[in-house]
């Protein structure tokens, strides 16, 4: 099979391997709707080691040997001296200097092609006003420090606190991630972090701090220059939970304290997970309590924002108006306002009463509202009279903006109850063959809130139990109207509840008593149904009136519930 590895992949310095690569990804990026393309770790295959023989100079990454032979066939030619040898007699032909070593070409070839991307990438957006992004999520060390390492031949100059024998991409894998980021070709970087923080190898805190302190340096020049930052993720490795070496996570705690330490860089905006399974498939119990409880507990109860999209955009959006009122659960707050222009969310913020509120600090943000095609905010916040609360609005691309609201509770609205109305019957006296007509006016709420309506009936007066149902509910366009036909009980206890709410708060109203008796002749017969546009008959033989209770009780608790919302 070769002298070494015989996978088969795309020759990254190829030119016709270039443009299918910038054809594949102008195709994705015009024909769908995607945020990102994403470069992955490995980009040529890491060297093996051999003895005298160095593998930036000499092929020690495929099959095929060190030094190319146009005679060999199959697997012994799947290597790139082919093209290394064709580039050495036509540099200008891969736009690259001349006499360039064989690893340097392999750099510098990846260098080119990672220039036509960002360049393919930013035309395609500015001919289609799209906000596409280009990034790659490479190995963790790019190189370790010379400086600390003697004699070491992966190491370079400015290189990170790591081990001299760390596996990097630069020197393993031909990659200059280090270089795509300086050089702007690459929207994002997101180093993959595989280690905990006691690594010997790659401890976390060192090798996050090395590449975040690049990143911020970078942007300190590009935001001098009017250019956008480069954004900073982490990868980190779920799958270390695993256990089995002394290189896995130990620590239950080593998840949350990576997110908590990557606080400390403002280039940081996120985190990327391997693998998904971790996430919910378990290996032990320390991976089941570092992901499963303490992991997902964090990222559960930390809402975040969409990745900003393009440039800033309306940085000053502040809101109007915000109304507070009580709702059903004594525990929460309604707030609304009227829906910010150009805003696309609002982030709300509880902090300990006094502390100040930093724009940057997100650690305090309880809640995200989508505001979509709607005009007025309506959302709710579990309140505490010990914390300060701020609303800030989000911009269409999704950017927080420079502005804030702080909440003052000073002034609660507290919900008033329905206004109760007039139960009318077409009698109060009946025989249980009789049908009973009921009438009911639409009640009003000051608050203009939409009601519902709840009708019961009762032989046993008003403690009840309200157990039956009314027939025929019509909901007209000035009033209601119900009928009752007795089940053949003969009282004087009779009574009808209609319960009346505006979801947070009921007034209950009863009819008057209603005599129902088995004697036709006691009673004459009430006769044909009324005309609608005829008031009941006041000559009611029971003086007892119409009771009116105002109860501030959940709108639920009527039995055999019976519901229209108020036209």
């Amino acid at each position: 099979m070769g002298d070494y590895d015989s996978k088969l992949i795309l020759n990254p310095a190829e030119l016709e391997v270039q443009q299918h690569i910038l054809n594949t990804i102008e195709e994705i990026i015009t024909k769908y709707d995607v945020d990102g393309c994403h470069f992955d770790d490995y980009f040529y295959l890491s060297s093996r080691s051999a003895d005298g023989i160095d593998p930036q100079k000499s092929n020690l990454s495929f099959a095929g040997g060190t030094s190319y032979k146009e005679n060999l066939t199959g697997v012994n030619v799947m290597n790139d001296l082919g093209t290394y040898m064709d580039y050495q007699n036509d540099p200008e032909k891969y736009d690259l200097p001349a006499d360039l070593t064989l690893g340097d070409f392999r750099r510098k070839s990846l260098n080119n092609l990672m220039k036509k991307i960002r360049e393919l990438v930013d035309e395609v957006n500015e001919e289609l006003d799209k906000e596409v992004e280009f990034g790659s999520k490479p190995a963790a060390v790019w190189q370790s420090n010379s400086a600390y390492c003697h004699d070491a031949p992966n190491t370079a100059v400015g290189g990170s606190n790591t081990h001299c024998g760390a596996y990097n991409s630069n020197h393993e894998l031909f990659a200059d991630t280090k270089y795509w980021v300086e050089a702007g070709y690459v929207d994002w970087i997101a180093p993959q972090v595989y280690y905990g923080f006691g690594s010997n190898e790659v401890p976390y805190a060192d090798i996050v701090k090395w590449w975040a302190n690049i990143v911020t340096k970078l942007n300190e020049t590009r935001r001098a220059s009017g250019q956008k930052d480069v954004k900073m993720y982490v990868a980190h490795g779920i799958y270390k939970y695993h256990g089995g070496s002394d290189k896995e996570y130990t620590d239950p705690k080593e998840m949350i304290s990576q997110l908590k330490y990557n606080k400390n860089f403002e280039c940081i905006k996120g985190s990327a997970i391997y693998a998904y399974s971790d996430l919910v498939v378990f290996q032990n119990d320390t991976h089941k309590q570092g992901v499963g409880n303490l992991f997902y507990n964090l990222w559960n109860n930390s809402p975040a924002l969409p990745l900003p999209k393009k440039n800033v955009d309306y940085s000053d959006l502040e809101l109007g108006k915000i109304t507070i009122r009580e709702t059903s659960d004594e525990r929460y707050l309604e707030l609304s306002f009227d829906a910010v222009e150009h805003a696309s969310m609002y982030q709300i913020y509880r902090l300990p009463k006094g502390t100040e509120f930093n724009l940057n600090d997100n650690q305090y943000r309880v809640a995200i509202v989508k505001g979509y095609d709607a005009d007025v905010i309506r959302t709710e916040i579990r309140y505490a009279s010990n914390f300060d609360y701020y609303i800030q609005a989000v911009s269409d691309n999704y950017y927080a903006s420079s502005k804030y609201t702080k909440l003052n509770f000073d002034t609660i609205d507290y919900n008033k109850a329905p206004n109760p109305v007039v139960i009318e019957l077409s009698s109060t006296n009946l025989t249980v063959d009789d049908m009973l007509y009921i009438t009911v006016p639409y009640a009003t709420d000051e608050e203009g809130d939409e009601l519902t309506y709840e009708f019961s009936l009762s032989f046993k007066g008003m403690d009840g139990p309200f157990t039956y149902k009314l027939q025929n509910i019509q909901y007209n366009e000035d009033n209601i109207t119900a009928e009752y036909k007795s089940f053949g009980v003969a009282t004087d206890e009779c009574v009808i509840k209609l319960e009346i709410s505006d979801g947070l708060d009921t007034t209950v109203v009863y009819s008057d008593f209603i005599t129902y008796t088995k004697d036709a002749t006691t009673n004459p017969p009430v006769g044909d149904k009324p005309d609608p546009d005829t008031p009941p008959t006041s000559s009611m033989n029971c003086n007892f009136g119409t009771y009116v209770g105002m109860a501030l009780v959940p709108a639920m608790l009527a039995l055999f519930i019976l519901k229209k919302r108020q036209r």
